[in-house]
C-alpha cells in the first residue's frame, strides 16, 4: 500500500502534504506515528526502524535495506542511490493481521517524507508486506509522479510470497469466467482507487495479472517505458507504440488468452472466513480495520502526472484468511 502526498497508499503512500491534502494527511499519519509502548530502534543508510525488541527492529532494517537493493536491479537495473533522508519504519506488535501503509510525498519532481507502517505475523512483515511497500517506493522513484493504480499494486503484489501470487491469478481467472472484469480501457485509465468493494478487488486481480502479461511479453524496461509514455501520450498511443501496434481492445484479447492459457494452481492455506463482522478488515495499504469507502479519495479523469503535489490513502482489500 502506497501513501504519500502523495502516497499510495497502496498503498499508499503517505506523506506531509500541503494545506489542501491537510485533512487527509492527518488521518494518514496518525497511524505512522504511534508508537509502540516500548520501543528499539535500528538504523541503516536508507531506514530507521522502531520496533518491539531490538531483535525485530535489526531483522527488519536489514530485511530493508536488502529489498530495497534487489527490487531496484530488478525494475530500474541498478541500484539507487541513498535516500537525502532514511525512510521511517514502524513495525506495529502483537497484530495478527498483515497488514502495510506507506507514505511519501511528490513535489515538483521530487519524492520525500518517507514513512512506512507495518504490522501482521513477523514472517509475513518481512516475506511480503515489506517488499510490496518498498516497490511502491521504488516506483515513486522512478517515476518522481503517481503511477497508474493498476501499474503500482500490480507491481507490489509481485514482490510478494509465491502464495499471494497464486491466490491473484486464480482471483482473475474467476473474474474473466464470470464476465466481471473491468474492462481495459477503463483499467488503464483508472487514478483512483474505486469506492465499490468488488472493483476494488478486481483492480488488484487484474493490475497483478497484467503486469505479469505486459512484462512478460516485452520485459521490465519496456512496461516502465509505457507508462512514461502513456502519461504524456495517453493508453492508446502508449499500447500501440510499445506493443506492436495493436489496439488497446486487441491487447485485451490478447491478455485474456493468455490468462486463459496459464496454469492455475491451488494455492494452499489461504480460505475465506466463515461468518465475522459485517465491516471488512483490510490487508497492506490500511493498518486498521476501515470500511473501503472512508478512505477513497473522489476519481479524477486526469492523468496522475496532472497535480504538483499528492496524497493518497487506498486499501488493500485483501483479507486475512491465513
Amino acid at each position: 500500500m502506497v501513501v504519500g502526498c502523495l502516497v499510495g497508499d497502496g498503498g499508499f503512500r503517505r506523506r506531509v502534504a500541503p494545506a489542501c491534502c491537510v485533512a487527509l494527511s492527518i488521518v494518514l499519519c496518525s497511524t505512522v506515528v504511534s508508537l509502540p509502548a516500548v520501543a528499539a530502534v535500528s538504523r541503516t543508510p536508507n531506514f530507521v526502524v522502531t520496533a518491539s525488541t531490538r531483535t525485530l527492529a535489526i531483522r527488519v532494517a536489514s530485511a530493508a535495506e536488502v529489498h530495497r537493493r534487489e527490487l531496484a536491479v530488478r525494475w530500474l537495473g541498478h541500484e539507487m542511490p541513498r535516500w537525502s533522508s532514511p525512510c521511517r519504519v514502524l513495525v506495529r506488535p502483537n497484530r495478527p493481521r498483515a497488514a502495510g501503509a506507506t507514505t511519501f510525498s511528490f513535489r515538483r519532481g521530487e519524492v520525500f517524507g518517507w514513512q512506512m507502517t507495518l504490522e501482521g505475523p513477523d514472517d509475513e512483515v518481512l516475506e511480503s508486506i515489506l517488499p510490496h511497500e518498498l516497490t511502491h517506493a521504488i516506483l515513486a522513484c522512478r517515476f518522481r509522479r503517481p503511477v497508474p493504480r493498476w501499474a503500482d499494486e500490480g507491481a507490489a503484489v509481485l514482490a510478494e510470497s509465491p502464495a499471494e501470487c497464486r491466490r491473484q491469478k486464480q482471483a482473475v481467472r474467476r473474474l474473466l469466467e464470470t464476465g466481471q472484469q473491468i474492462p481495459l480501457a477503463k483499467l488503464l485509465s483508472m487514478s483512483e482507487y474505486p469506492a465499490d468493494r468488488r472493483i476494488m478487488l478486481s483492480l488488484y486481480a487484474q493490475g497483478v495479472s497484467l503486469v505479469s502479461f505486459l512484462v512478460e511479453r516485452g520485459g521490465r524496461a519496456r512496461f516502465l517505458a509505457f507508462l512514461d509514455d502513456a502519461g504524456r501520450r495517453g493508453w492508446d498511443v502508449a499500447v500501440r507504440s510499445h506493443y506492436g501496434g495493436i489496439s488497446i481492445e486487441a491487447l485485451e484479447r490478447e491478455w485474456v488468452a493468455w490468462v486463459v492459457r496459464s496454469a492455475v494452481v491451488r494455492v494452499v492455506g489461504w480460505r475465506p472466513r466463515a461468518g465475522g463482522s459485517a465491516i471488512t478488515i483490510l490487508r497492506g495499504q490500511s493498518p486498521e480495520g476501515t470500511a473501503v469507502s472512508t478512505s477513497i479519495t473522489p476519481s479524477s479523469s486526469r492523468l496522475p502526472g496532472d497535480r504538483q503535489s499528492w496524497t493518497w490513502r487506498a486499501p488493500d482489500p485483501r483479507r486475512s484468511v491465513r
